[in-house]
């Protein structure tokens, strides 16, 4: 099969196939509806208690995940058996279908050489991949549209659901989250809405990618009606609500990307950037816990790369610098600001701290009897040669540290890495909670800074760590390979080829998402984003042709 085709759907009646096709697509609706539920799941069964600072900690049951991972590896092995009943083995050697072995041979090799056991390596294989059986399992399928719309409907029923639900936390408060079983308030307190997910930035990431979706839909239309600019509008505004910046950001710079690849009119692009940034505004301007968060973020920016090294929230111990005669004391020193003596010495004692008279005139600087009681003035002794002072470094953007700490290890190490399943992922979480202790990371392990979650909360980071420029660049010639079929068909490439549908664009889209928010997040190694990603491509691949319409008037394209 040519780069420039698209795999067909085969045409066949066995009852064997046909009954596998069935099953594989109901498996990828229960992958999908178990992703989005599996938080709240965890939340209502399990078990509470009292961490740092009063906040509630989760004890998860354990078969939820038990579950998950039985219907992904229920769907992997459907797929092997679909394909082999029909004899499709050479529809799986496209050029992405081979990037994706290397890929994995890579991550084993980055394993065996850096000490991981075979079952790490395959558990941590498992994570970073995972999300693509429901690609080959689709493509295994290779369903009629028929088959694959009730599974659309359901999703489509569960974003309205977790919209509606947003929208309420946002306008109820803390209230409507205990309304909906949720015991952790972390994001109630901070006005973040979650929907019925774990986490604001998942929510954020199906709302965005339903937006995409919705904007493309409409795209085989003439116009744009109202109620579809209602709802582009609703989703928009708890987009704004969960308050992910990740998505905010990682939306806006793809339906611009949508309109070079004149997947959408100019004007329906600025409209729904407009709406983003004007709700995102709102939210900032109008709640204070949004607003001191945001503040917080570009501090914490700002502070890492200027105090790159140290233990974040504490005080580190410094010779002090040259201070002017003219510097006055502060009771809670700045952030970055050393700790001067309150007085030069002079010719004259000091010795009265609240104008009272002490009888004892001292030549300390800090205005208190020296250690000996000598009641001598010092003014006749040369200055004091420079004492430790007490620099205070503010808080400091988590990611930021981890990113310039990292740096180090990967030029250490930049071929294969550290090892799959050993740094600051998943996997290495679970097989050794005490990880960054390793000494491969340095002499004392990595820092972690104080901060209380576990994982590097960046998917890019941890995989280059773990697998070196070999896996990094494996992993993006997977996604690039993946993607390139589909760009063939957009308007702006497609030369000689027919015009692809919305499916196509909707494909390319959520590829490009994906690889934005995975700089800010692990979301790569979640359950959530890439199946919801992996399966938007999928449809790209199988119906390529739906929905396709003619370019839209030059006029409203670039």
């Amino acid at each position: 099969m040519s780069a420039d085709t698209l795999p067909a759907r085969p045409a066949t009646s066995r009852g064997l196939s046909r009954l596998l096709t069935l099953a594989l697509v109901a498996l990828v609706g229960a992958v999908l509806v178990n992703a989005l539920f599996e938080g709240w799941v965890q939340a209502l069964l399990g078990s509470t208690s009292r961490g740092n600072f009063g906040r509630v900690v989760l004890h998860e049951v354990a078969w939820p995940k038990a579950v998950k991972n039985g219907l992904f590896l229920a769907l992997g092995a459907g797929a092997v058996l679909k394909v082999a009943v029909d004899r499709r083995w050479r529809d799986f050697t496209t050029g992405a279908d081979v990037a994706l072995v290397v890929l994995g041979v890579v991550l084993v090799t980055a394993g065996l050489v850096n000490g991981s056991s075979p079952s790490l390596i395959a558990e941590a294989g498992y994570v970073y991949l995972r999300g693509a059986i429901v690609f080959y399992a689709l493509r295994a399928a290779a369903p009629a549209w028929s088959t694959i719309r009730p599974v659309m409907l359901v999703m489509g029923g569960l974003v309205v659901l977790n919209t509606v639900v947003a929208l309420a936390q946002m306008i109820g408060g803390p209230a409507v989250y205990e309304t909906f079983g949720w015991v952790d308030m972390t994001w109630a307190n901070t006005a973040r809405s979650q929907g019925m997910l774990n986490h604001p930035n998942h929510l954020g990431h199906v709302l965005a990618l339903s937006i995409i979706g919705l904007l493309l839909w409409a795209r085989a239309r003439e116009r744009m009606g109202r109620r579809a600019w209602i709802a582009v509008g609703l989703l928009a505004l708890a987009l704004s609500a969960s308050q992910s910046r990740e998505s905010i950001i990682a939306l806006c710079v793809t339906v611009g990307l949508l309109w070079l690849l004149r997947g959408i009119a100019f004007r329906r692009m600025a409209i729904v950037a407009a709406l983003i940034v004007a709700f995102t505004g709102a939210q900032i301007v109008l709640r204070p816990d949004n607003q001191a968060e945001w503040q917080k973020r570009l501090n914490g920016v700002a502070a890492a790369l200027r105090f790159p090294t140290g233990d974040e929230g504490h005080r580190t111990e410094s010779p002090a610098p040259a201070v002017a005669p003219s510097a006055a004391p502060s009771v809670t020193p700045s952030p970055a600001r050393s700790v001067a003596p309150s007085r030069k010495p002079t010719g004259k004692p000091s010795g009265k701290p609240s104008g009272k008279p002490s009888g004892k005139p001292s030549g300390k600087p800090s205005g208190k009897p020296s250690a000996t009681g000598s009641s001598k003035p010092s003014a006749v002794s040369p200055s004091p040669s420079p004492a430790p002072s007490t620099t205070y470094v503010p808080p400091r953007e988590i990611r930021v540290l981890y990113f310039l700490q990292s740096v180090r290890l990967i030029e250490s190490k930049p071929v294969l890495g550290y090892g799959v399943g050993q740094f600051g992922g998943i996997v290495a979480e679970k097989n050794n909670p005490d990880w960054h202790l390793n000494p491969a990371f340095g002499p004392e392990g990595f820092d972690r800074h104080g901060f209380a979650a576990k994982q590097v909360d960046s998917f890019w980071l941890h995989l280059i760590v773990e697998a070196g420029v070999l896996g990094i660049l494996s992993y993006l010639a997977w996604m690039v390979l993946i993607g390139q079929p589909l760009l063939r068909r957009t308007e702006r490439f497609r030369g000689d080829r027919k015009p692809g549908g919305p499916y196509v664009y909707w494909g390319l889209a959520a590829l490009v998402f994906g690889f934005q928010v995975a700089f800010l997040s692990a979301s790569l190694e979640d359950p959530i984003l890439p199946a919801l990603m992996f399966a938007i491509v999928a449809l790209g691949w199988l119906f390529p042709d739906r929905g396709a319409i003619a370019a839209e008037p030059e006029a409203t394209l670039p």
